[in-house]
């Protein structure tokens, strides 16, 4: 056997593992200085700063120096033998051969192939990655040499399965990557078909294997020949399945006292090589639950998503659950639970599994974990999780039937992280099921989703811009019927346009049809558009796009339309109308993402045409816009109302909005109409440059605003949105930390009960009585109480802030005002620990002196623990 070592030239020959002892270098415990935990950070920091930038230099030297000695040759079995590695840098040397390569192969018998078996004996403080490690790091590959005598008939398989470790997000290297590696000693094998008449004592098979090494310190990629002879072999299998634990059933699953039922099972009972299996899961919640939709990983909210993880699938490919049942969306951003996916009533999620053509016949164990949570409109059940066993049979002659799957209880959690363990997997090619929809069911879809789209003419949502294509009929009816006809060929080029992005954003990136109006900046962007169109059509300003009714000054209808205004006007069209999907359009468009992407971009299309056929068809025909009375001043008139309507649109987009982002999104509006005022200041008579002018001064204008309205104000109604949530949990007996920034004192929500608390426990106890309209209050928080010397004092006195927010006159903070005398805010109460009946109080402007004498006479808490409270902190 002969090592060629480390490949030259093929990239950085070092990596830091994520294991390794120098990367806890900043986590390591520091000793707190009593005057001042600030500078003692700031040691820390530049201690950890310098031992990296050590570890970086010898990291940088060593990976030179191999680089260069890879380049020439070195007589021994490897071309790093001498060469001292990163770990012998630091103390700890490497051994140049880590892996040890045998090779031989079996002769057949009755019951089994001859096999060609390759065994790594790995050294004790290294490892090796699988055959389905996904890179980086790199993978093992095995390449046998073609010969006339022996063909490999199988894919290799380890016979004992891979270590799993998941990086954490802060690696250094390969963060969130999942690591699969063998130590000690692995054998993979693979069956082989020999020729006749072969004399297996006289047959030698050589090939290469090509892996990386990796200890605590360093990864080094290795190229190993091997040459194999015959030989007993050794007895393999498919490798053991985890046992379930505690008491099992088939075929479905319930949990004690849980209101949903669990079944599945995988079909076909066999299935061929080459092809695929599916593991069926089906949730069938009681009357009155919802179960939640699925997602690949658990987001770590209130709600628990359905998760479908499959652990354990031997060398089968496993590909992503899907169902043709679209979940509800429940928008409850304002509670800050965001938007709710569930499924009412039964809902199935199928599984594909490929078996690769090259399988070899027999069994394969596939075993995961189903976690899931019911709930009703007013209560939850507690998230709950089973997991699963159930044997995939491959073989020459699929029969088709289905093996019922075996369940055992398990918790959430090991869902949750058998999830995070996992790398989500790849989407299925083609449709879920692997049927193709015959000629029959495909034209029935067409026609729902021809209707669908038909329908989206009469949305409230799409309503306001159909407006706008009424005034363009009055000006077609005088004009020549090819014209007319081509203007609504262009419209709905814009309106079909918009359905064929859809459906490439929902093919290619899995985004459900409507998601976009889940994102604010999406929402934000619409709203402004809509509202500056609204200014157009009530006379603010004249739009600058042609076919979009300006104001006063465009009286007549002689301007034509063009194919601009014609394919704008349809696009904005259709994007208003995709969050109203309407009746027959959904379940078309649930089903043709079921189907391959040629099936759904057709019925994507079939929508847009429906949504088209009216613009169609009285271009061909405009004698069917002959009821509209002739242009007159009636046409301002309901061109200045549909600039009102295009405004309740406006109102409509903001609901979609987060709360926190309303106020600024409604300043960025009033920014905009200042902007296109200006615009319309500028005489028509006036030159190029002055019109460009106005332009530009009009649009720095809005983008200033805009900027102060998500800087500044997104900032102040964030930490108010905060606060109003936190309140809620502070008025259930939590204990708050209300948001703050670093080097802001860490306030927590003042409750008359959480005061009387901290003062039996013998704290001092500083209150802050604020709110956020007493300009003096906040000045003094930033210039007087979020000082350094104020925040020291605190946390030198272990002293328990408060903040009593006055904002809405709670009546609770008005009688302690009371009881301090006092009838509005500013007012700084500090309770000694020692005499909490006898706070020191300010009643209006305070300076740092005042509140550094008082903390000082206040003396600090008596007592060093902790409340027994449980804090959390607001993000």
């Amino acid at each position: 056997m002969e090592s060629k070592g480390p490949k030259a030239l093929c990239g950085p020959m070092l990596t830091l593992n994520s294991r390794s002892r120098y990367n806890n270098i900043s986590r390591r415990g520091r000793t707190p200085v009593a005057d001042s935990p600030r500078r003692n950070n700031h040691f820390m920091t530049g201690q950890n700063n310098h031992r990296m930038t050590m570890l970086i230099a010898v990291t940088l030297i060593w990976a030179t120096a191999l680089t260069a000695h890879a380049q020439f040759k070195v007589q021994g079995d490897s071309p790093i033998q001498g060469l001292p590695g990163f770990g012998s840098l630091m103390g700890a040397p490497v051994d140049p051969n880590p892996v040890k390569i045998h090779a031989e192969f079996s002769a057949p018998s009755a019951d089994r192939p001859a096999r060609l078996f390759i065994t790594a004996q790995i050294h004790e403080t290294f490892h090796v990655y699988s055959l389905n490690q996904a890179t980086p790091p790199q993978k093992t590959k095995i390449r046998v040499n073609a010969s006339n005598d022996f063909q490999r008939v199988g894919s290799f398989q380890a016979n004992s399965p891979p270590k799993i470790n998941v990086n954490p997000s802060d690696a250094p290297v390969w963060p969130n990557v999942r690591l699969e590696e063998h130590y000690g000693k692995v054998t993979w094998y693979a069956p082989i078909e020999l020729s006749s008449g072969v004399v297996l004592e006289d047959l030698e098979i050589s090939g290469e294997v090509d892996l990386q090494a990796c200890d605590a310190t360093s990864c080094v990629p290795f190229l190993l020949s091997f040459t194999a002879k015959l030989g007993p072999g050794i007895e393999v299998g498919s490798p053991a399945p985890p046992k379930l634990t505690g008491p099992t059933v088939a075929s479905e699953y319930r949990a004690k006292s849980s209101s949903i039922t669990i079944r599945g099972h995988v079909e076909p009972q066999v299935v061929a090589p080459g092809g695929t299996a599916r593991l069926v899961v089906t949730a069938l919640p009681d009357d009155a639950w919802h179960v939640y939709a699925r997602e690949d990983r658990d987001p770590e909210e209130i709600s628990k998503p359905t998760l479908i993880v499959v652990e354990d699938a031997a060398d089968l490919t496993i590909y992503r659950a899907t169902t043709p049942s679209q979940p509800i969306e429940d928008n409850q951003e304002a509670l800050g639970l965001g938007i709710q996916r569930y499924h009412e009533g039964a809902v199935t999620w199928t599984v594909d599994i490929a078996v690769p053509e090259d399988a070899q016949t027999g069994q394969r164990v596939l075993s995961g974990i189903i976690g899931y949570q019911v709930c009703q409109d007013t209560t939850c059940q507690p998230p709950l999780a089973t997991r699963f066993q159930v044997a995939v049979t491959v073989g020459e002659a699929p029969t088709a039937g289905q093996v019922p799957l075996v369940f055992a209880a398990a918790k959430y959690r090991d869902a949750a992280q058998a999830a995070a363990k996992n790398p989500v997997p790849p989407a299925a090619p083609g449709s879920v099921a692997g049927a193709v929809a015959d000629s029959s069911s495909m034209a029935v879809t067409l026609g729902w989703a021809f209707l669908g789209g038909l329908i989206l003419n009469l949305m409230p949502c799409v309503l306001p811009v159909i407006g706008l294509k009424v005034m363009s009929f009055v000006e077609q009816a005088g004009q020549s019927r090819s014209r007319a006809f081509m203007l609504n060929v262009w419209y709905s080029v814009g309106v079909i346009s918009v359905f064929l992005i859809v459906a490439t954003m929902a093919v290619s990136f899995e985004m459900p049809v409507g998601s976009q109006f889940g994102n604010d900046v999406f929402n934000i962007g619409l709203s402004a558009l809509v509202f500056a169109m609204a200014l157009s059509l009530i006379g603010v300003w004249e739009i600058p796009i042609p076919g979009f009714v300006g104001g006063g000054k465009t009286m007549s209808f002689a301007d034509k339309e063009g194919p601009t205004g014609a394919i704008v006007k349809g696009i904005l069209t259709t994007i208003l109308a995709t969050p109203c999907i309407g009746p027959f359009l959904g379940p078309a468009l649930g089903w043709a993402l079921q189907q391959p992407p040629a099936t759904a971009y057709l019925v994507f299309t079939s929508a847009g045409v429906g949504m088209a056929s009216p613009y169609l068809i009285i271009g061909a025909f405009p004698a069917l816009i002959r009821f509209i009375p002739k242009p007159g001043m009636w046409m301002v008139t309901f061109k200045q109302i549909m600039g009102f309507v295009l405004m309740g649109t406006v109102i409509f987009l903001l609901t979609f909005i987060h709360p926190v982002m309303i106020v600024p999104t409604v300043t960025l509006l009033a920014g905009i109409a200042a902007a296109c005022w200006w615009i319309a200041r500028t005489p028509v008579t006036a030159s190029g440059g002055q019109k460009a002018a106005g332009w530009l001064s009009g649009t720095a204008f809005a983008g200033i605003v805009g900027f102060f309205a998500f800087g500044y104000l997104g900032e102040v109604m964030d930490y108010r949105f905060q606060r109003a949530v936190s309140q809620h949990v502070a008025a259930s007996g939590g204990e708050v930390v209300l948001p703050h920034a670093e080097g802001e004192l860490p306030w927590q929500l003042f409750t008359q009960q959480k005061l009387d608390q901290l003062t039996r426990e013998r704290k001092t106890v500083m209150v802050d009585f604020t709110a956020d309209w007493c300009m003096i209050c906040k000045t003094l928080e930033s210039q007087v109480l979020n000082t350094e010397k104020v925040i020291d004092a605190v946390a030198l006195g272990e002293v328990v802030t408060l903040q009593a927010d006055f904002t809405r006159k709670s009546p609770e903070i008005v009688s302690v005002l009371n009881q301090l005398e006092s009838a509005g805010v500013p007012v700084l109460a500090i309770y000694p620990a020692g005499s909490p009946d006898k706070p020191i109080v300010f009643k209006g402007p305070y300076t740092i002196g005042d509140v550094l004498d008082a903390l000082e006479k206040a003396g600090p808490s008596q007592t060093t623990g902790r409340s027994s409270s449980t804090v959390m902190t607001t993000p």
